[in-house]
């Protein structure tokens, strides 16, 4: 999972940093 700023989650999130 890339990393998505504002694009679907928030900006900072644990599982964004996937």
């Amino acid at each position: 999972m890339t990393i998505t700023t504002g694009s679907r989650y928030a900006p900072q999130k644990p599982h964004s940093a996937c």
